[in-house]
């Protein structure tokens, strides 16, 4: 599925707190999942990103980081991710185009949380799986702040192992409102 970076900002953007036109991570996830994929938004545990992106690559799901823009460190940006080996990050970025490699160092230090994103946030992003999993989604929790159901897909983003003290996240978020929640129930 292609889609241009401007006909998906033009469908997730709205007014910031700030009120400059901003897109944010759960509404980029619910345009996913408006297109038949299956899509979450979580956060990671600061001492565990590496791993986690390692880790959404190897389950061959798509990417999306939310970091400091590097022109704009108090800003918000998104790229896709699309490798990540021992020394650096490879990012398809829309202001500066695909293929952009940086440092885990730097990488590190552009998802630390800013004004405008609360650090180590990504949107993982997955095919539609199978009916079972459909009529699971169907008994999935909703969201106690606006109703909408919390599917719990991709599923190899819900292991229950990940979600311990010392799992990989620490929360994930309702794609209709924001909401953060834990799997542990904190």
């Amino acid at each position: 599925m292609e889609r241009s970076v401007e006909s998906i900002y033009t469908r997730v953007a709205r007014p910031d707190p700030f009120g400059t036109l901003a897109a944010r991570s759960y509404r980029l996830a619910a345009y996913a999942m408006s297109c038949g994929l299956e899509a979450v938004t979580v956060q990671c545990r600061s001492e565990r990103w590496r791993d986690a992106l390692h880790y959404v690559k190897q389950q061959n799901l798509s990417v999306i980081v939310n970091h400091q823009a590097a022109h704009a460190p108090d800003e918000g940006h998104f790229s896709v991710l699309t490798n990540i080996d021992e020394a650096t990050v490879e990012m398809d970025d829309p202001f500066k185009g695909p293929g952009q490699r940086v440092s885990l160092e730097r990488m590190h230090s552009l998802w630390q949380p800013n004004r405008e994103t609360v650090g180590f946030i990504l949107i993982a992003i997955g095919p539609r799986t199978s009916e079972a999993n459909t009529a699971a989604r169907c008994e999935s929790p909703s969201c106690p702040g606006c109703g909408t159901r919390l599917p719990l897909s991709p599923s190899p983003m819900f292991v229950e192992a990940d979600w311990q003290a010392d799992g990989r996240w620490k929360r994930f978020f309702c794609h209709g409102c924001d909401a953060g929640f834990s799997t542990r129930g904190s």
